[in-house]
């Protein structure tokens, strides 16, 4: 019976291990590098959709699932709400730069204690991509792939690394 376990058990392990899809990220500052198939993978996916509205509320379901436990909620944004590759839509509020000269998309919430979240984008960034930011407005409706981090005011979006310009489509 022991061995019929351990046998299975395998077996699950190397089935999930042929179809569960692993990236190996690295990362430049809050810059989070992929390989280009890899990211053509990801563009391909179907990804959860998070509106700036929907990630916040997310968040915070989190932080009253944890009661007054800190420590658990410290565990839970690191395991749960962390490093999760998202679709992050909503209006654009203002176009920034960071004083990391990082570019940063910030999208309204429509919640009372909410602040916005903003979408960094790397500073090596390709100039179609700069040009493309520098055409938003306050209220244009965006969308962009992401990756959340332990918190809900900031993602970062996936690139991989074109001879030394980060591009963010494959």
């Amino acid at each position: 019976m022991k061995g019929k376990v351990l046998l299975l058990t395998f077996i699950i392990y190397g089935c999930l291990s042929c179809y569960a899809q692993q990236f190996v990220i690295t990362l430049d500052g809050n810059a989070h590098i992929l390989s280009y198939n890899d990211l053509k993978i990801i563009h391909e996916s179907k990804v959860k959709k998070y509106s700036a509205n929907a990630l916040y509320l997310d968040y915070d379901n989190l932080r009253n699932s944890c009661g007054n436990n800190e420590l658990l909620f410290d565990q839970k944004r690191e395991t749960e709400f962390a490093n999760r590759i998202i679709v992050i839509s909503g209006y654009v509020k203002q176009v920034r730069k960071s004083f990391l000269d990082e570019y940063i998309v910030e999208l309204g919430t429509t919640e009372t204690w909410a602040f916005d979240i903003g979408i960094v984008y790397p500073k090596r960034i390709s100039n179609a991509m700069i040009n493309e930011l520098l055409t938003l407005k306050a209220g244009d409706y965006f969308e962009a792939f992401a990756v959340t981090r332990n918190t809900y005011m900031y993602v970062d979006v996936p690139v991989w690394n074109s001879n030394g310009v980060y591009r963010t489509e494959p």
